[in-house]
C-alpha cells in the first residue's frame, strides 16, 4: 500500500513538469513578437519624417563623397575594346569640280597615309608603279595610259584644300584631314591650285585676315565667325600688295570690289586665271562669271553680292589666298555669314557666287 502510494505521488509530479513545460513553449510560439524601432521609439508612435531636413546618415553619406572628391578623383577606365574617341578623316570624291559627289564620309583614320584610305573605301587602280591613282569606281584617266586620242581627264588629289604637291602615299593622316579626290578636265585650265571646299582647312593652323578700308568691321564679324569653326588664330590687318605677295600663312583678303582692285596684286591675279584657277574675276562693273574651259558665263552686278574664292603659288602650297570681294555694305554681311555657318557644300567647293536670290557654285556648267 504504500509503495501505491509513493508511485502515485511520482506521477503526479511528473504530470506536473509536463504542464509547466507546455505552457511555456505556448507563451513563446503564440504571443507577439515586439520589435524596437530604429529611434528607440514604440511601434505605433513612430515619428514623421521631416522632409526637409537631410537624415543624418545621409548626411554622412554628402561628407565622405565630398572629402574623397577633394582628395584623389577616381578615374574610370573605358571598357576594354570600346575608345571613346575615333579619329576620322574627310574623304570625298566628286567630278567635274564638286558637281558629281561620288562619295562623301567621315571615315576611321586607321589607314596611315591617303592613297591606302582611297584604296580601303573605293575601287582603285593605280598607274606608274602605284603612286598614280588611273580609276576611281570605274571613272579612269582620259590621257595616262592610253595610245591614240588622248582626253585630258583626270584625277586631281586636294589634302585639306590645296592640291597636293606630293604623291598620295606619301601623305600621312590626322584626325580631321580632307582628302579629296576630283576628276575634271585639265585642257583649258591646267591649274587649280587651291579651293574653298576643306573649310575651314587650310586656315586651321591661323590666318591674316586682310581687310579693305570699308571691310574693318565686317572683318572683326568674320574673327568671331571664323572662331566658332576652330579657327583661334587670326591675325587682322590692312589689305596691302606686301600680305598678299608674301603669305607666311594663309591669307583672306575681305574687301570691296572696287577698293581691292585698287591693289596691283588683286589685278595681276585677275588677268591671269588659268594659272590661278580662279573661276571668278573682277570687272570696273561686277564680276565675271566663268566656266571650266575659262570662257565667260555672265556678269553678275548690283548690290548684296559677294565671291569667294582660293588661289596659291603651286603645287602644296601651304599659304594659300582666299579672296572674298564684296560689291556693298550688303554683300559683306552676306559673306561673313556664310563663313560663318560652317561647311561648304562640295559643289561650291571651287568657288560661289552669293547673291540676294542665291547662290551660284563655281565655275559655271
Amino acid at each position: 500500500m504504500r509503495k501505491k502510494s509513493i508511485l502515485a505521488g511520482f506521477l503526479i509530479i511528473i504530470l506536473l513538469l509536463a504542464g509547466c513545460s507546455l505552457s511555456q513553449e505556448a507563451s513563446v510560439s503564440d504571443g507577439p513578437t515586439q520589435t524596437k524601432s530604429a529611434v528607440n521609439e514604440p511601434v505605433g508612435n513612430e515619428r514623421k519624417p521631416d522632409n526637409n531636413k537631410v537624415p543624418e546618415s545621409a548626411q554622412s553619406a554628402g561628407k565622405d563623397l565630398a572629402e574623397s572628391s577633394t582628395s584623389e578623383p577616381k578615374s574610370e577606365t573605358p571598357a576594354a575594346g570600346k575608345s571613346d574617341f575615333e579619329e576620322k578623316v574627310r574623304l570625298v570624291v566628286t567630278r567635274d569640280y564638286g558637281k558629281v559627289i561620288m562619295f562623301n564620309q567621315w571615315v576611321s583614320a586607321q589607314q596611315q597615309d591617303a592613297l591606302n584610305l582611297t584604296v580601303a573605301h573605293l575601287e582603285v587602280k593605280t598607274s606608274y608603279g602605284g603612286s598614280f591613282i588611273n580609276s576611281i569606281n570605274g571613272l579612269e584617266s582620259g590621257y595616262t595610259g592610253k595610245i591614240g586620242k588622248r582626253e585630258k581627264f583626270d584625277w586631281f588629289f586636294y589634302f585639306n584644300g590645296v592640291l597636293a604637291g606630293r604623291g598620295a602615299g606619301d601623305v600621312k593622316l590626322k584626325s580631321g584631314d580632307v582628302v579629296w579626290w576630283d576628276y575634271h578636265d585639265w585642257g583649258s585650265s591646267t591649274f587649280t591650285p587651291a579651293m574653298i571646299g576643306a573649310f575651314p582647312h587650310p586656315l586651321t593652323n591661323g590666318v591674316v585676315l586682310a581687310y579693305s578700308a570699308s571691310a574693318k568691321d565686317a572683318a572683326g564679324r568674320l574673327v568671331t565667325g571664323l572662331g566658332k569653326q576652330g579657327i583661334k588664330q587670326v591675325q587682322l590687318q590692312e589689305a596691302t600688295n606686301e600680305v598678299i605677295n608674301n603669305r607666311q600663312r594663309p591669307v583672306i583678303v575681305l574687301g570691296l570690289r572696287e577698293e581691292i582692285m585698287a591693289l596691283p596684286a588683286i589685278r595681276a591675279l585677275n588677268s591671269n586665271p588659268q594659272r590661278t584657277g580662279l573661276f571668278c574675276s573682277f570687272t570696273d562693273s561686277g564680276f565675271r562669271l566663268l566656266n571650266a574651259a575659262m570662257q565667260e558665263g555672265r556678269i553678275v552686278a548690283g548690290g548684296g553680292c559677294a565671291c569667294i574664292e582660293a588661289t596659291a603659288t603651286g603645287m602644296g602650297a601651304t599659304n594659300p589666298l582666299w579672296l572674298v570681294a564684296v560689291e556693298d555694305e550688303r554683300g559683306l554681311e552676306r559673306a561673313v555669314n556664310y563663313l560663318s555657318q560652317g561647311s561648304i557644300n562640295p559643289d561650291c567647293a571651287w568657288g560661289v557666287m552669293l547673291e540676294p536670290q542665291g547662290l551660284t557654285p563655281l565655275p559655271l556648267p
